[in-house]
């Protein structure tokens, strides 16, 4: 298939929220059949929560970049092109690589219908989530930066053991599938954080906040609080930021995207 076809393909699989299976059997299953690309390939920083995932993933993955990783980014939704989804190096990858990730994702997905291992062709979310596994795989990547689709417990993209959680202030969001409180919608996102993993979490609601606590303190995992980091000096520019962030040392940070929320 070209890249259309594929297109096609993914979009006839049924909107995201609609098609959403609350499992993790499916994905387990498909990514064996591909040789679990997610266990032998590179590490991950994994991202949940409400407001701000997405340039929380992009200004890491920029930061990783920098440093000299090689570094891929799994976000979603997309704007205009499906393969904003899956970047190496701040790049799309290319129409052949993404065909070529599909091709394999889709050929295992039939083998597995076929022998009536899984129940169904996995959805459009699992699909994409699988072919960024293989992606990154095969392009060495070294580090990337994970953002969960939907809640986290049960999102396609928890099958990773993490070097390290993020998540990010949670607000009421998808109320229909994660529970119509706070409390509920926190336990979901907490669902990413691994027992020996490290975790970051970020300012929340006092309601958030116990919930996130309480798992960490099952887990017996070490937690870093952004509130920790006092932000001083702020300047706001119509198409950057610059400010001191501070805490054991200063470090004077230039953000090129503007908006006091952004910081």
């Amino acid at each position: 298939m070209n890249f259309a076809e594929t297109a096609r393909f993914l979009y006839s699989l049924g909107p995201e929220l609609k098609t959403v299976k609350w499992s993790l059997d499916r994905i387990g299953i498909l990514l064996g059949a591909l040789g679990n690309p997610h266990q032998s390939g590179p590490r991950f920083i994994h991202v949940a929560g409400t407001n701000g995932k997405g340039s929380t993933c992009a200004m890491m993955a920029s930061a990783l970049r920098v440093s000299g990783l090689r570094t891929g980014l799994y976000t979603s939704p997309h704007l205009l092109n499906p393969r904003e989804r899956i970047q190496i190096d701040g790049e799309l990858i290319t129409e052949a690589a993404w065909c070529e990730a599909f091709e394999a994702v889709h050929a295992a997905a039939e083998s597995l219908l076929a022998r009536e291992e899984i129940d169904a062709h996995p959805s459009f979310f699992e699909t994409l989530t699988a072919m960024a596994f293989v992606a990154f795989r095969s392009a060495s990547v070294e580090v990337v930066v994970l953002e969960t689709g939907l809640g986290g417990r049960l999102d396609a993209t928890n099958v990773v053991d993490p070097e390290i959680a993020l998540i990010t202030p949670i607000d009421f969001d998808h109320e229909a599938f994660l529970g119509s409180s706070i409390e509920s919608i926190a336990a979901e996102k907490a669902g990413i954080l691994k027992p020996g993993r490290p975790a970051v979490f970020a300012e929340q609601r006092p309601e958030a906040f116990s919930v996130l606590e309480r798992r960490a303190l099952e887990l017996d995992i070490p937690v870093t609080l952004s509130s920790r980091w006092r932000v001083e000096d702020l300047w706001i520019g119509k198409f950057h930021s610059q400010f001191l962030l501070s805490a054991d040392e200063e470090i004077r940070i230039v953000c090129p995207l503007g908006g006091k929320h952004l910081v």
